[in-house]
């Protein structure tokens, strides 16, 4: 008689013996993997917090630069004003043969180059300032605006519209889009 199989109990199938030092290499294997993916993942937080730190370095920088701008501004203002005035205040030399007899042709003509060179200076200053962001703020026959401006009187002024700026007494300024000196203004009442 022939001995039949049993099919109903599932043949065990020979599985090579694993040598336990492979076993054993295999998990380390698989603990480095685990901690490079950890390193990695350490170092972009490492990469991506440096990025931050430079970031905030440049704009406390940018913000430090700007703090030293304006505080340098706000100190030649006076100056600024000062030029401003004595070009105001300077009279208009004109050579003409009736004056030349009054103060010689030679002193005449070294007051005029003098007042000339005051004018320059002050465009000169005028114009390192406008390199670093500086903009007198248009007054004169502008609409008055209160961002802008200070109003130190209001006057009758028929031939104005009312609000209307008559005469400025001080600059106003921004710097970089930012008003740091509003300008000292007459305005008209209008009537």
């Amino acid at each position: 008689m022939i001995k039949k199989k049993d099919e109903s109990k599932p043949q065990k199938e020979k599985q090579p013996k694993i040598d336990p030092k492979i076993s054993e290499l295999e998990k380390q294997v698989a603990v480095l993997q685990i901690e490079k993916a950890d390193l990695a993942d350490s170092l972009k937080q490492i990469a991506a917090d440096f990025a931050n730190v430079r970031r905030r370095h440049d704009e406390e920088k940018t913000r430090g630069s700007s703090l030293a701008t304006n505080g340098l501004v706000m100190e030649i203002f006076p100056i600024l004003d000062n030029f401003r005035r004595a070009s105001e205040h300077a009279p208009a030399i004109e050579i003409t043969d009736d004056n030349i007899p009054d103060l010689g042709e030679d002193d005449f003509r070294k007051i005029s180059a003098y007042f000339e060179g005051i004018r320059q200076i002050e465009k000169q200053l005028e114009s390192v300032l406008q390199n670093v962001g500086l903009i007198r703020i248009e007054t004169i026959n502008q609409s008055f605006d209160p961002r802008t401006m200070e109003a130190i009187a209001y006057e009758s002024h028929p031939e104005l519209p009312e609000n209307t700026v008559i005469d400025e007494l001080e600059g106003g300024y921004k710097l970089n889009d930012k008003v740091i000196r509003p300008a000292k203004v007459r305005v008209s009442s209008g009537q």
